[in-house]
């Protein structure tokens, strides 16, 4: 099945590379040597993303199958404890009963001989209990260990996975807006198709890295997919059915991604680098913005707050700050959007 989805991916790529250097001559200002090799190292990234990809669904299941031994083992802890507890409570109430003296448990014996052999036989009975807890407690530690290392695992893989749709994603919107100049039509669908892919991608490593997102997680990310969806088709534009409310903000923005891939946003649902979100303080969570910057513009969702440093007004997703081309710190505007 993986084999399949890498074919299919080269399926989508490759006619795009044998486009790169059309009959009637390259797009202006880009060779087709150029676009030979920007479509090559498209493939390549593709490939790349593809296998990393499959690495963090593998590390995802093993972590899916510890978490649930996991439970299980925390489940049956807790029973025993449960018994040695109720054990102790009711070797007490048959001290107090057939002595008198009231203490607790651990200190009988001590405070009253007579009552060592009572005290010590009904120890003896839940020893094999006792036992049995301290072997868990051991296992889960272990199991605790192992999962901390399959969580290192599926981020460091995720990373892999964000950092080779990031490189490839850039160079084709950079074929993409030449065919678009030269009315392409064909070569720009092929284009989307494989950007579409690549976001896939994407989703499903979200979706994997982030174990804990929970229900509400899952709602949230399903909800806010036709949004972001719109904004991938507006590109520069405002989004369909979207219109300024003429509420603007100025100020610094910057961009995250590496080591918040899965992580819980504001909203619940998985933080993905390769979608069009931002995290911002001073407007309600799920209002779209059209943020701009040197004459570039791009619309993001706000599924999550921040920045939390300096007098930031804006964090944005890789995918956002790829828009808009810059890296590190960028002067922008915010426009405020409402349906309507």
């Amino acid at each position: 099945m993986r084999r399949a989805a890498v074919a299919a991916t080269l399926a989508v790529v490759a006619p795009f590379v044998c486009a790169a250097a059309p009959a009637n001559g390259s797009p202006p200002g880009v060779s087709a040597a150029a676009l030979a090799r920007l479509e090559a190292r498209v493939t390549t990234l593709t490939a790349t993303a593809e296998q990393a990809r499959n690495a963090v669904l593998d590390a995802a299941t093993r972590a899916t199958d510890l978490r649930a031994t996991l439970d299980e083992l925390a489940d049956q802890r807790d029973a025993e404890q449960a018994k040695v507890d109720t054990a102790l409570v009711e070797l007490y109430e048959r001290s107090v009963e057939q002595t008198g003296v009231q203490a607790l448990g651990p200190q009988l014996p001590q405070l009253n001989p007579a009552l060592t052999p009572l005290y010590g036989a009904g120890v003896s009975q839940q020893q094999s209990t006792v036992d049995t807890l301290d072997a868990h407690a051991e296992t889960l530690a272990r199991l605790a260990a192992t999962a901390q290392r399959y969580s290192a695992l599926l981020t460091a893989k995720a990373a892999t996975v964000y950092a080779a749709e990031d490189e490839a994603l850039t160079l084709l919107d950079t074929a993409k807006a030449e065919y678009l100049r030269e009315r392409r039509a064909a070569d720009v669908a092929r284009i989307e198709a494989a950007q579409q892919h690549l976001r896939d991608i994407s989703d499903q490593v979200s979706t994997s890295a982030s174990p804990g997102v929970g229900r509400r997680g899952a709602v949230a990310r399903d909800q806010q997919a036709a949004v972001i969806a719109l904004l991938n088709a507006a590109g520069s534009g405002y989004p369909a059915g979207y219109g300024p409310t003429g509420e603007t903000f100025d100020g610094t923005s910057s961009w995250y991604g590496p080591g918040f891939e899965g992580k819980s946003t504001a909203t619940g649902a998985p933080f993905d680098p390769e979608k069009l979100t931002a995290a911002m303080k001073a407007v309600p969570l799920g209002t779209v913005i059209h943020v701009t910057f040197r004459g570039r513009a791009v619309n993001l969702l706000v599924n999550d707050r921040g920045p939390y440093v300096g007098d930031r007004i804006l964090d944005m997703s890789r995918a956002g700050s790829r828009a808009l081309g810059y890296d590190g710190l960028a002067e922008v505007v915010i426009e405020v959007l409402a349906a309507g």
